[in-house]
């Protein structure tokens, strides 16, 4: 029998980049990133995440070193305070893998509806 309808559930489905056999990049660095672009700062994109600076940092700088490509643009200082914004390449990877991210939970919903079954 298909599963009926009325049973409520949702599907975790996570995606990771992997290079070199480690995850490079996935849901938790793009949020990262998203909040670090929103917020104006690693800092506090890293507070409200709940997390140290050092590990935010970590996890920044080995994504852009796997990927070849700065994710980030850091100022220091001056009169407007330092920061951090995506770059242009920052932009569009966060962007591309949200994408394929919704995607992909839209046709594993529609794989469960399709063949899931109750016994």
């Amino acid at each position: 029998r298909k599963m009926k309808k009325n049973i409520p559930y949702e599907l975790d489905v996570r995606i990771r980049i992997k290079i070199d056999g480690t995850i490079t990049y996935g849901s938790g660095i793009s949020k990262l990133l998203q909040k670090v672009d929103q917020l104006g700062s690693i800092n506090a994109a890293a507070k409200d995440m709940g997390m140290t600076y050092i590990k935010a940092l970590s996890i920044i700088k080995n994504a852009e070193e796997k990927l070849k490509n700065k994710l980030l643009e850091k100022s220091i200082g001056g009169l407007g305070g330092g920061g951090s914004k995506l770059t242009p390449f920052g932009q569009h990877f966060v962007y591309e893998f949200y994408i394929m991210e919704e995607k992909v939970k839209k046709y594993t919903l529609e794989l469960m509806d399709a063949h899931f079954t109750i016994k």
